[in-house]
């Protein structure tokens, strides 16, 4: 099937292929948490990607590093992806603390897409100086006590733990 859902729900095991080959096969909690390269993590789930090179506990964007779970046997200064997941980010007023979150960023709302049973932000994000990284990340919006949902071109603070910033080797051609 090409339903994520689906298969996420009624699989003992799934497999992830790109281009005819074996990516991950896994049973689906490990498949979905374990992603086994960054095409596994970007195929299953709404997730937002950082290109840069990895570094020690993290990747380097345009001189700014970010921590993550860097994976094994990538070696610092190797081009690198890092994947983290749409749920695995919190949003806040622009400025508020985020005290679960190890890393912080400023942005912009750009776009709100209603989802039914959650909101999912569109948050433009400037790493580097002067805007030469400006990165896209997908929210899903956390806190259903919050009134009023954020609007686009509304100043934003996201943050999430560095555990949750999985770093692969980057692949060629590949930018999503």
């Amino acid at each position: 099937t090409h339903d994520q859902r689906e298969a996420l729900v009624v699989s003992d095991e799934i497999i992830v292929m790109d281009q005819g080959r074996i990516q991950q096969h896994d049973r689906p909690v490990a498949t979905y948490r374990s992603p086994a390269n960054g095409f596994v993590a970007g195929f299953l789930g709404v997730s937002s990607f950082l290109q840069g090179s990895a570094a020690e506990g993290g990747i380097e964007v345009a001189g700014q590093h970010v921590p993550g779970l860097v994976s094994p046997g990538l070696s610092p200064g190797a081009p690198a992806r890092g994947v983290i997941r749409a749920e695995q980010i919190h949003i806040a007023p622009d400025g508020e603390t985020l005290p679960d979150c190890d890393v912080t960023i400023r942005g912009a709302v750009t776009d709100i897409i209603f989802e039914g049973e959650r909101l999912l932000y569109i948050v433009e994000c400037d790493l580097g100086a002067g805007g030469e990284a400006r990165v896209e990340f997908q929210v899903h919006h956390h806190d259903p006590s919050m009134p009023d949902p954020f609007e686009a071109g509304v100043p934003v603070t996201i943050g999430w733990r560095a555990q949750d910033l999985r770093i692969f080797a980057a692949e060629p051609g590949r930018t999503d």
